[in-house]
């Protein structure tokens, strides 16, 4: 692992709890605690062709305290940590070209946070949010047996990758409210102004892309208006172009991170306090 990255974990942790206790003072915004699964898909492409595939599922956990479900006009909040972890099923080469698959370990986490206002559209509103935030994975593909080009039976060693990304949102939202359920959605554009990837002794910089992201949530509330539980479904994504290459002592050619897609479907359960 990277020399400062637990520093930067622990650092993060922390702020996200401050950030969520520091605004308490308003009662119309509720904690939540989600769980979900999240359908991953990581491609990577070089010369027009596609190079490799990741996809499988994901397991969430988050920590979230918003007001997004206010019924009125007036400012907006959203705020989430989470952190989620799985195995993927990996279709791709060796450096070699020969056909490999395997499996890749994901473990990482994001820390959110969504600022805007909302106003009142006949039955409906309509909200205008910007935000950002930064997220920190680590992609460990994992050692695997393949088969040369001359047929021989080799072990292909797996490699450890570890990003930091820092990212701004802007989104549009529209939302809807009944006496017991309360409805909002939102879609936007994303751009990771900063990007960070450590791999093999190498620091990289995959180059900066716009991608798209979008949510929709369906909250349960009480006599009170107070929420109780919600189902969100939502998309997510990062494009990354090339990073430029970077020499390293031991390998024989410069290291470089190809051009990558990130596509994440998810479902998310949540229970708000």
């Amino acid at each position: 692992m990277a020399p400062t990255k637990f520093l930067r974990s622990l650092s993060l942790l922390t702020l996200s709890i401050l950030c969520l206790f520091s605004f308490s003072w308003a009662t119309s915004h509720q904690l939540s605690l989600s769980y979900g699964l999240e359908n991953y898909t990581w491609k990577e492409y070089h010369g027009g062709g596609k190079l490799l595939e990741e996809s499988g599922l994901r397991h969430v956990l988050a920590l979230g305290w918003d007001n997004m479900t206010h019924a009125g006009e007036g400012p907006l909040l959203a705020l989430e940590g989470r952190f989620y972890f799985g195995s993927v099923d990996y279709d791709g080469a060796t450096m070699d070209g020969d056909p490999a698959t395997s499996t890749t370990e994901y473990f990482g986490n994001r820390y959110d946070g969504l600022l805007g206002y909302r106003k009142e559209l006949g039955d409906f509103y309509g909200d205008l949010l910007l935000g950002g935030g930064l997220e920190m994975w680590e992609r460990d593909i994992q050692s695997t047996t393949v088969t040369t080009s001359t047929g021989d039976t080799v072990r292909a060693s797996g490699y450890l990758e570890e990003y930091f990304i820092l990212y701004s949102r802007f989104a549009v939202g529209l939302a809807h409210m009944t006496p017991q359920w309360r409805f909002h959605g939102r879609m936007g554009i994303k751009y990771p102004f900063y990007t960070n990837e450590y791999v093999e002794g190498a620091q990289l910089s995959p180059g900066r892309l716009s991608s798209t992201f979008a949510r929709i949530t369906s909250v349960r509330v009480d006599e009170s208006g107070r929420n109780r539980y919600a189902i969100s479904l939502y998309y997510d994504s990062y494009r990354f172009s090339a990073s430029k290459p970077v020499d390293v002592p031991w390998l024989d050619n410069p290291a470089y991170q190809p051009e990558s897609d990130q596509d994440i479907w998810g479902v998310q359960v949540l229970w708000y306090f």
